[in-house]
């Protein structure tokens, strides 16, 4: 185990979060499986994340934030992008005089806070703790989830009907291949988010998988 989750262990004893006869429980079953003792604690709800999110605020000395009302305006929606936001699990909470707060799960996530550094245009961010619960929910509601994004075009692609004509036009209804603008084909707009979706999450491949209703 991290000695990072070593001190965060500490401090929820400290907190009375959880008593030591709980972590060791916790502990056997996590190590066996290879999974970490806090996230065993968590899944297991022998420890109340809003909890978690105190103790690591404490243990980073970072404010924490309940994201559930947050309303950040839009340059702070501006400095983060949607793609970064999704990949580090970030959210931005407010930007102002070049600098920018932000929520994350982890402050002493070092990969995540150094990327951010690097990549946000700011001069300084600043961060705040949430829960994984309230981070992944607050991007799909700031930045939508693509999963909605692709069931718009879905609906419009169901509703666009067209044959490929042998010249690789669009056959109307009188018989005659259409050209046009295939960039705007519902069809291109899909494949498109989807290998964009797929490169901003660095993926290695991209599996469509067909279903009754859906893909």
């Amino acid at each position: 185990m991290a000695v990072k989750d070593d001190y965060l262990l500490d401090t929820l004893m400290d907190m009375g979060a959880v008593d030591p006869s709980q972590v060791e429980a916790a502990r056997a079953v996590a190590e066996p499986a290879g999974a970490g003792v806090i996230d065993t604690m968590v899944i297991s709800k022998t420890l109340n994340p809003d909890l978690l999110v105190q103790a690591r605020g404490m243990q980073y000395g970072c404010d924490t934030i309940d994201l559930r009302e947050l309303q950040p305006n839009d340059a702070a929606m501006g400095a983060l992008p949607r793609h970064i936001a999704r990949r580090y699990q970030v959210i931005p909470v407010a930007y102002e005089n070049d600098e920018l707060t932000v929520a994350l799960e982890d402050p002493g996530d070092i990969d995540t806070t150094d990327a951010l550094n690097r990549l946000l245009e700011v001069g300084l961010v600043v961060y705040k703790v949430a829960s994984e619960s309230q981070i992944k929910a607050t991007i799909d509601r700031f930045y939508g989830s693509t999963d909605e994004a692709v069931e718009r075009l879905v609906t419009e692609l169901s509703q666009t009907q067209v044959d490929i004509g042998e010249g690789g036009g669009a056959v109307g209804e009188s018989g005659v291949v259409e050209t046009g603008d295939e960039q705007n084909s519902p069809l291109v707009k899909m494949v498109n988010l989807i290998i964009a979706d797929g490169f901003r999450a660095d993926c290695s491949d991209v599996h469509i998988e067909p279903f009754e209703n859906r893909l």
